[in-house]
């Protein structure tokens, strides 16, 4: 572990060496680990779990990290990938896999040819079993169920180490009525290049500001991670589409959808947009179609199917099934 730190380009602040110290602790002690790492973000919360995975993996044991999001569980893997030495084998699996692909995987987790697994929710169905699952982490652990999380655990047996992470600040007396049968590690002190997080609120009202200043950043960057990608968003509907009473302004629903399709076109994804009736100026994107009815905007967006990315702005609207979720819903099946 000394000489994995040694490698790395930045050095470890006082805190996380605590909290490394404190999990190297409990992860050489003859009783279970059940440790809480809090910190904001950026503070360094990823490195030092990583830290403790190498240390389990020296072991002889498996470990397995789990995140919400694949861009989060990617971002894990590629750190490892990066910092690991080429002889510790990682993988990464998602919902997104396929299914050869996760054959593949299950296979080589319980003939124990793989070390260390990144991944989502796929990590815990019961198809993914371990040779000697050793060590869980679980990032921003508070996105998962009390059962999702004992179903990982369970994998590893009785004895199985777990490592939650969090960047959710938590009081002390909160901490020790949620989370009292936890230890708790907390890295208050950031890195000394930490970039500075800025935090900023604006109004509904204000959406056209906030496109300006998300398009005119990307601009500058000249970042355009969508190419060769097709977007289809819908906006503005008409009131029979969903219900009156839950009814929002077309106007409202518009600069919201209008705003997405903007966005996706700038990021280089040729766009779609469906919209009802509005009386916004038409945005800069590939297309716009202008519908009437549910029936013409679900007409509408079928035949701009298939599409690499759907995006809707009533997503807050679940109550109903609308054309729009139908469309997704529609979208999803296809694959």
């Amino acid at each position: 572990q000394k000489k994995l730190i040694n490698e790395l380009d930045f050095s470890l602040t006082n805190d996380q060496i605590k909290s490394m110290n404190e999990i190297n602790k409990d992860l050489s002690s003859s009783t279970k680990m059940f440790r809480l790492l809090q910190g904001d973000v950026g503070s360094g919360k990823t490195i030092v779990s990583m830290l403790a995975a190498f240390n389990t993996i020296n072991s002889g044991f498996q470990v397995a990290v789990m995140a919400p999001t694949e861009i989060l569980a990617r971002q894990h893997y590629n750190l490892a990938k990066k910092i690991f030495p080429s002889n510790i084998s990682t993988e990464l699996i998602s919902g997104k896999s396929s299914y050869k692909e996760k054959k593949l995987i299950t296979n080589e987790l319980i003939n124990n040819k793989i070390n260390i697994i990144f991944g989502t929710h796929a990590i815990f169905q019961k198809t993914v079993k371990f040779k000697k699952l050793g060590l869980i982490i679980i990032d921003e652990q508070h996105k998962f169920g009390v059962n999702q999380r004992k179903r990982l655990s369970d994998k590893g047996g009785n004895d199985c180490d777990v490592l939650l992470m969090t960047a959710t600040p938590i009081p002390r007396t909160l901490t020790m009525t949620i989370y009292g049968d936890m230890d708790l590690s907390i890295i208050k002190e950031k890195p000394k290049n930490r970039k500075m997080i800025k935090t900023y609120s604006k109004l509904e009202s204000k959406i056209d500001d906030v496109v300006k200043f998300i398009k005119k950043y990307f601009d500058a960057l000249d970042y355009k991670p969508l190419v060769n990608r097709t977007a289809l968003v819908t906006a503005g509907p008409t009131k029979e589409m969903i219900d009156p009473v839950r009814f929002i302004s077309n106007e409202s629903s518009g600069k919201q959808g209008y705003a997405i399709a903007e966005t996706l076109q700038s990021l280089g994804a040729k766009t779609t947009l469906v919209s009802g009736p509005t009386s916004l100026a038409e945005p800069n994107v590939e297309q716009v179609i202008k519908v009437n009815s549910a029936d013409q905007m679900l007409e509408a967006c079928e035949s701009s199917l298939p599409a690499d990315i759907a995006a809707v702005s009533y997503t807050h609207l679940r109550a109903h099934e609308t054309p729009e979720h139908r469309v997704c819903r529609l979208r999803r099946e296809k694959k």
